[in-house]
């Protein structure tokens, strides 16, 4: 046996561990409830000008992306798309959602749309902070 590192590995390669992980912590937790869901906005070329991904496993919803065009953003869409997010969350029997993002991106937005900050990892570059929120779902 021998042990490779990969600075860009394979995307297969990066999947299989992802997969494996999951696997077992299925295995271990007896729970296999994942499902991913995204929520989009296009234009009437079906062009994606914003969006949200997320996943809900062991009754918690994750976002892990929301992105808008900056041309829409300030326009309410970011609510809109956590709000159905906090929907889809709650439809899926989720008692929270948690997310996080980094300080040049939107922490203040959470905060508005009631999200309560739980970590600061700070010490990156450029004084930049990682920033992680959770959300209470009313069911």
């Amino acid at each position: 046996m021998k042990i490779y590192i990969e600075n860009n590995p394979a995307e297969s390669d990066y999947d299989e561990i992802s997969e494996k992980l999951f696997e077992y912590n299925c295995e271990k937790s007896g729970v296999n409830d994942y499902e991913r869901f995204g929520i989009y906005i296009r234009n009437v070329n079906n062009e994606i000008l914003g969006g949200l991904n997320g996943w809900t496993r062991w009754e918690w919803a994750h976002i892990e992306n929301l992105w808008i065009e900056e041309s829409l953003r300030n326009q309410g869409f970011g609510k809109t798309l956590l709000k159905n997010a906090e929907i889809i969350a709650v439809s899926r029997n989720c008692k929270f959602i948690d997310l996080d993002t980094y300080s040049f991106q939107a922490p203040d937005f959470y905060k508005k749309n009631g999200y309560d900050e739980i970590f600061i990892l700070d010490g990156m570059n450029n004084n930049i902070k990682k920033h992680f929120f959770k959300k209470m779902l009313e069911q």
